[in-house]
């Protein structure tokens, strides 16, 4: 693939992209990730 088929293919891919980037941080999705990111690093230290 060369050419125009594959920078549309790139740029489509690019633009899903940051719409599921945006999807998921207005759904509050950093967040529920980010404390379970917390509470596994905490168990595994001891302290959960």
């Amino acid at each position: 693939m060369t050419g125009k088929p594959k920078q549309i293919l790139v740029c489509s891919l690019l633009i899903a992209a940051v719409c599921l980037l945006a999807a998921g941080l207005a759904d509050g999705g950093f967040t529920d990730v980010l404390r379970k990111a917390a509470t596994i690093c905490f168990e595994c230290i001891g302290l959960g």
